[in-house]
């Protein structure tokens, strides 16, 4: 049975280099490097400006590995859709705290079906609570209203 090892880090979509923490796992083990990273930033192209995660399964027989690409963080959708740089630095639903961008009820369910959440209403409503954290309103109001609109079933046709 071949002798196998397995990392898990993140990289920027389609711009991934080696890292020092990196470089020194590898190293060791004689992976090429340059090989490793073309291939992460070759499947994570289409992430282009997010952080993805990266999951690196090596075979340390032959030196042969697999790159198992995750979705980005229910957050960095949020800030590519709204072309964001970063999150508020409060809630945006706390007078007086920052508002950095709202969401339509349209984006805020293809965010979560860009997640791969299972059940789409769920999976909204915690794109919904990422949004309250990052001072992003939903329809121009607060998320905490949108969840509870959410479970009410207001929204149950566009889940479909």
């Amino acid at each position: 049975m071949a002798k196998t090892e397995k990392m898990e880090f993140m990289v920027d979509g389609g711009k991934a280099a080696p890292t020092p923490a990196l470089a020194q796992k590898l190293g060791p083990m004689k992976i090429n490097i340059g090989a490793v990273m073309a291939k992460v930033n070759e499947k994570t192209k289409v992430f282009g400006g997010m952080q993805v995660p990266v999951k690196l399964d090596i075979n340390l027989d032959t030196k042969d590995f697999e790159v198992s690409v995750g979705t980005p963080p229910v957050s960095a959708l949020i800030k590519k859709e709204l072309k964001l740089e970063k999150g508020a630095k409060g809630e945006a639903t706390v007078k007086g705290k920052e508002v950095v961008g709202n969401l339509s009820i349209d984006q805020l369910i293809g965010i979560a079906k860009a997640k791969g959440f299972t059940d789409a209403k769920n999976g909204a409503k915690q794109v919904a609570g990422t949004c309250k954290s990052m001072g992003v309103t939903i329809e121009g109001g607060d998320p905490r209203k949108v969840i509870k609109r959410i479970e009410d079933g207001e929204f149950d046709a566009k889940f479909k």
